[in-house]
């Protein structure tokens, strides 16, 4: 059995002991949704140690527990799972007194790729204790989903903090959706947009009307994103169509490796190859055009020769 899961099961404390004999040490996937949990329960939670060679995948959705001391229970076993690439905890609960746990299993975690959070009361001073002694300088973590927390003007300043410093994290994906982030949130990460270089795919909702042209500065200059999703409502569109189109424009650029333009190492033949690729995507060969005139009059004099 590779794979295991439990949704919508109604468990008691004998139940709870049953399944858990069944935990395999060849399952890599387990996804246990729609349950409440009680304090008869604890053998479950404590038996997914016994996956700790296996286990890849864990999803916890929408789970209901009686004590808050069966979630620091269940965050304790899970450290001894060092194999985990992908955390899910939906919807669980997770509040303050959980964060110094969750915080020691992630950072105890060495080969974990994904985090989602998402649907929890993590509010911002809780956020800035997990980045602090969790997220920061995780060497494998690229994915993590905040959305539906309070996190706040607090929880926006910690997490763009750690994207600041590209020696500190290596997080390509971030969902902050529902996250009260309002102006003063939008606008810090508007503004810090330009200095993340790991991220490349960012998704968030809030205040953006007043914050378009400083997004597209930021774009201006970061080579990395290629992905942002913001709302966009229908005033928007009519008023601010050309942010719109210049945000496009640069995350499109970025999208076709915008950053060769700028790489000091790379060798003197691969232009010309790069140059007539470029000539069949009109944006990137006009972007080409105004950064690189040298290059262009190089490989045209080649070519002429």
């Amino acid at each position: 059995v590779k794979g295991l899961s439990i949704d919508r099961c109604k468990l008691d404390g004998e139940g709870s002991k049953i399944l858990s004999l069944g935990f395999a040490s060849s399952l890599t996937t387990l996804k246990i949704s729609n349950l409440s949990l009680n304090n008869e329960c604890t053998a479950l939670v404590e038996d997914i140690s016994k996956l700790a060679e296996s286990l890849l995948t864990l999803e916890f959705r929408r789970i209901r527990m009686e004590m808050d001391s069966l979630m620091i229970v269940l965050l304790q076993a899970l450290k001894k799972c060092a194999n985990l690439r992908e955390l899910v905890l939906e919807d669980c609960r997770l509040q303050d007194e959980h964060i110094p746990y969750l915080a020691a299993l992630v950072s105890s975690l060495p080969k974990l790729t994904s985090l989602t959070l998402s649907q929890n009361n993590i509010d911002g001073n809780a956020l800035n204790m997990l980045v602090r002694l969790g997220l920061d300088h995780h060497e494998t973590l690229t994915r993590l989903d905040l959305s539906h927390n309070p996190i706040g003007y607090e929880g926006v300043d910690a997490i763009s903090r750690l994207l600041l410093t590209p020696d500190s994290t290596c997080i390509q994906y971030l969902s902050l959706v529902d996250c009260d982030i309002w102006e003063d949130g939008c606008e810090l990460m508007a503004r810090r947009l330009r200095h993340f270089l790991t991220l490349k795919e960012l998704n968030l909702d809030g205040q953006w009307e007043e914050h378009l042209d400083l997004i597209v500065t930021s774009l201006e200059f970061n080579m990395v994103l290629t992905h942002l999703w913001i709302p966009r409502c229908a005033t928007q569109e009519s008023e601010g169509d050309s942010s719109w189109k210049q945000m496009e424009y640069f995350l499109h650029l970025n999208r076709v490796n915008r950053r060769c333009l700028v790489e000091s190492n790379l060798l003197p033949a691969i232009w010309p190859t790069i140059f007539v690729q470029s000539k069949a995507d009109a944006d990137v060969f006009f972007h080409f055009l105004r950064q690189r005139p040298d290059i262009v009059d190089r490989t045209s004099s080649r070519s002429r020769s």
